[in-house]
């Protein structure tokens, strides 16, 4: 999805002549929609989407192209993991692994044996070392 809103932001600028407001204008209202893939509940992301619907004439054309086409029709869909706590946020098995989701330098690594198993020797570290400190005792 953040893939494809990229693309047709970047085919818009390139296909205008805009000014360096109306670009930072532009991606400053597309982070405000990434946004909401962070929101924590489906109640707080149905209150931003309708903030944004209420707006949305203050918004340029491009995104509103992108809410109208893209993202109204399909928000419940896009946000049904946090209605069903069996959904996946992802369907990346790995980024699923570990519950978060990756940057695609991170996706890159991990595509090959080697730096899938570093990273799980990491956690494993990381991990090894909290159960030491939560087990000793405080030294003042």
């Amino acid at each position: 999805m953040f893939k494809n809103i990229n693309k047709k932001i970047h085919d818009y600028i390139q296909d205008n002549e805009l000014s360096d407001d109306e670009i930072d204008k532009i991606r400053q209202e597309k982070l405000e929609l990434f946004s909401l893939f962070d929101s924590k509940s489906f109640k707080k992301a149905r209150n931003r989407m309708n903030k944004i619907l209420n707006q949305i004439k203050d918004y340029s054309s491009v995104i509103q192209a992108i809410i109208k086409d893209s993202l109204m029709p399909y928000f419940q869909t896009y946000f049904s993991y946090l209605l069903d706590e069996n959904i996946e946020r992802t369907s990346n098995k790995l980024e699923n692994t570990f519950k978060i989701t990756f940057p695609k330098s991170i996706k890159k690594k991990m595509k090959i044996k080697k730096g899938a198993m570093s990273r799980i020797n990491i956690r494993k570290e990381i991990l090894n070392q909290i159960k030491v400190f939560d087990n000793q005792p405080p030294s003042f």
